[in-house]
């Protein structure tokens, strides 16, 4: 015999009725009150989500930073940015003329 508990309520299940409680979002318990399984509930999930967002800021900050000290030395270098390197004139790689229509 297990206890599950929800809320205010507590049930005594047998032990096969146990999981399908557990799905209902149940915590589950032994007869002496020690805990088997707690649900996830919506507040831990959004802990983590929280958690996991602001890891993911400091990242992109820091991502931020490294591209803008990579494009000011392509500055010191007098090199353009990959943007205009593709279509400046000269350059290797640019369109200088229509490509051909392949009518054949």
């Amino acid at each position: 015999m297990l206890k599950v508990k929800k809320g205010p309520r507590v049930l005594r299940v047998d032990d096969s009725a146990a999981e399908n409680y557990k799905k209902l979002g149940y915590t589950v318990m032994t007869m002496d009150n020690k805990v088997i399984f707690t649900p996830v509930t919506d507040k831990d999930i959004a802990a983590q989500l929280t958690e996991e967002n602001a890891d993911l800021k400091a990242e992109v900050a820091r991502l931020t930073h490294a591209v803008n000290v990579l494009e000011d030395r392509l500055k010191e270098y007098g090199d353009t940015s990959p943007a205009e390197a593709d279509t400046a004139p000269g350059k290797k790689g640019a369109r200088t003329k229509k490509p051909p229509d392949d009518k054949a």
